[in-house]
């Protein structure tokens, strides 16, 4: 057995004596006395007279005293008699004067319904007639000081109004004793039988309401709001222990509570049997309807007498928990669940605790013990959480269990696309060295091989000159440089590229006899230059450059770069002579303007020129965001 099922049990039985009243020493008893009755028929009951009436025919009796088991011919048309009971004791102890060492005695009754106390042939105090459950409510008078300097002893009278019907009208025995100990004993009997069911079917029905909450979310599992009425039908079933007074009328709210058994029964079962997924309707149909035909039949105004419309319904409510409890029996032994066990024995404890109360509430086994089925929810309600804890660790373990297995599942998937990145990650390097060998190729083909050819072609038919081919191999080589350095990793940084063409063209503008001004300050990344955008770029400032050198005859050439919006603007600026770009672009030495105007396309950029007497602007764009353009 699990640790959690041996506190389960510890506690049982720890209540369980503790209900007993082994835990605080009790005063002596008084086991004799004399007992007389008054009869009123079906009148009700008198006020209580001031001072022990001299008529009475007191007769000796052992106390307890269980009385008149008859109707005494007074329950007429089945009804209650009404009679007054009375109990004296002589010889009881008195009390010490006041004083620094006085002696204080007190008299504690079990049960205190509508209970007079007179001392010495005088009424002294009573309880409170409008309390309703002040038929298990424990009751302590304080006796009187003396009046001498010397004990005093006193003749104690006790009057109760009761009801002959059945079970006729009775007297408990009394506790006569010291204050100190008889208000310690009158403590923990008040605890026994009032504080403690009210405390423990207030905790439940707490546990039932995070039940209900939980069921609210998940309403698939009907087990949590099983629990939820369960306890709502417990503490129906204690109320009487929570209400001082009932409401009106009392027959409809004894019959709320007496009826809440039977379903709670019924409850039980389906909890049990739908805890592990298994239903048996016919069964719970026949439970149903036998707690309905037990709700029925206690009406009130169907029954002549309520007291036997209450047995009628405790002997439904018997029948039902002994079926219940033997069939979860039955359950229990064929499937060997701790579940199915714990509500088995839970079950036959209420069972033998019911049976404890009946006789008790019938004065079988006495008239003033304690009622212990409200400690039945103990071992009862422990088996519900038990039997919900454990299906709860259950599914905590399974989700545990699957969560490993996903865990090693989605590994093993990380594993396999770890590799497929890794192999796509190569497939990548080696397309794109692919592209870049073939844009290579490409552009030396087109560029500097086509260049070479057509030299080495005019050249062998002996029209080239000495001139024509060393600008050739110029142009040649100045294409080379550019391919190379658009090779050069520059982390998309304009400015390292242009500083890169800067360096490599210098010498060449300086023996030109320009005056160069570069101007380039902190420029933002551009993402999207790669390699085959650096050389477009590198050949559109190359050219523009070249025809400065070329045909302006400037004296001052401008290169800067700024940040402008959200495009970078790199401007070529000299004071030449400037030409005129639209005649020029219609003519075949405006090749070279057809050019740059194609590259910037090629970029996705855009290109502006501008040129007039005091000299020519080239303004190249280009965006933060690149603009896909066809090739």
């Amino acid at each position: 057995m699990k640790p959690a099922s041996w506190a389960c049990c510890a506690i049982s039985v720890a209540l369980l004596l503790s209900a007993c009243g082994v835990r605080v020493p009790a005063p002596a008893e008084t086991t004799r006395g004399e007992y007389a009755i008054q009869w009123f028929g079906m009148d009700p009951w008198p006020p209580s007279p001031a001072v022990v009436p001299d008529d009475l025919a007191w007769r000796a009796v052992e106390l307890p005293y269980i009385g008149e088991r008859d109707r005494g011919g007074f329950g007429l048309a089945g009804k209650r008699a009404s009679a007054r009971v009375w109990l004296r004791v002589v010889d009881v102890p008195g009390t010490d004067p006041p004083g620094p060492r006085a002696l204080a005695y007190s008299v504690y009754l079990p049960t205190g319904s509508a209970a007079v106390l007179y001392v010495d042939g005088q009424r002294l105090v009573a309880t409170d007639p409008t309390l309703s459950n002040a038929w298990q409510r424990p009751v302590m008078f304080q006796l009187p000081y003396g009046s001498d300097g010397g004990h005093t002893q006193h003749t104690l009278v006790l009057s109760f109004d009761c009801s002959v019907g059945l079970l006729g009208c009775g007297v408990p025995a009394l506790r006569v004793g010291p204050l100190a100990p008889v208000t310690d004993y009158f403590e923990w009997q008040n605890f026994l039988r009032i504080d403690a069911p009210r405390v423990g079917s207030g905790a439940i029905l707490i546990v039932g309401v995070f039940a209900l909450l939980f069921w609210i979310r998940r309403r698939h599992e009907v087990e949590y709001a099983l629990f939820f009425i369960a306890s709502l039908l417990w503490m129906l079933r204690t109320l009487h222990y929570h209400l001082s007074r009932y409401p009106e009328p009392q027959e409809w709210f004894w019959w709320v509570t007496v009826n809440s058994l039977a379903w709670l029964a019924v409850t039980i079962y389906m909890f049990a049997f739908r805890l592990h997924g298994e239903r048996q309707p016919r069964i719970e149909r026949a439970l149903i309807a036998g707690a309905a035909f037990a709700t029925l039949s206690g009406i009130p105004f169907l029954n002549y007498d309520s007291w036997i419309g209450q047995q009628i319904q405790y002997g439904v409510q018997t029948l039902l928990s002994v079926v219940v409890t033997i069939l979860l029996s039955v359950a229990a032994w064929r499937r060997r669940t701790r579940e199915h066990i714990a509500m088995a024995v839970a079950l036959w404890v209420n069972l033998c605790l019911g049976v404890h109360d009946w006789m008790l509430e019938n004065w079988t086994i006495g008239m003033q013990g304690i009622f212990l089925l409200p400690y039945a929810a103990v071992p009862l309600f422990a088996a519900f959480i038990y039997a919900m804890a454990r299906r709860y660790r259950s599914a905590i373990s399974d989700a545990e269990v699957l969560n490993a297995s996903l865990e090693q599942r989605l590994a093993e998937r990380q594993r396999e696309l770890d590799a497929s990145y890794a192999q796509l990650r190569r497939v990548e390097v080696e397309s794109a060295r692919h592209q870049e060998r073939q844009r290579l190729m490409r552009d030396m083909h087109d560029g500097l091989g086509s260049s070479l050819m057509s030299s080495l072609a005019l050249a062998e038919r002996g029209e080239a000159d000495h001139e024509f081919v060393l600008r050739t191999l110029r142009e040649a080589v100045d294409e080379l440089k550019l391919t190379i350095d658009s090779l050069e990793p520059i982390d998309s940084d304009l400015a390292t590229l242009l500083a890169a063409l800067r360096y490599r063209i210098g010498p060449r503008l300086k023996n030109a006899g320009l005056t160069v001004d570069w101007d380039m300050p902190d420029l933002p990344k551009l993402e999207w230059l790669d390699a085959a955008a650096a050389l477009q770029i590198l050949r559109i400032v190359q050219e523009s450059i070249t025809n400065v050198v070329k045909h302006a005859r400037a004296s001052r050439l401008q290169v800067a770069a700024a940040a402008v919006g959200s495009e970078v603007r790199v401007t070529i600026a000299d004071d030449g002579v400037g030409y005129d770009a639209e005649a020029l672009a219609l003519t075949p030495t405006g090749r070279g303007l057809r050019n740059l105007r194609h590259r910037a396309t090629q970029l996705g950029a855009d290109i502006e020129m501008k040129s007039g007497s005091t000299g020519t602007v080239v303004s190249l764009h280009l965006p933060f965001e690149r603009r896909r353009t066809p090739r």
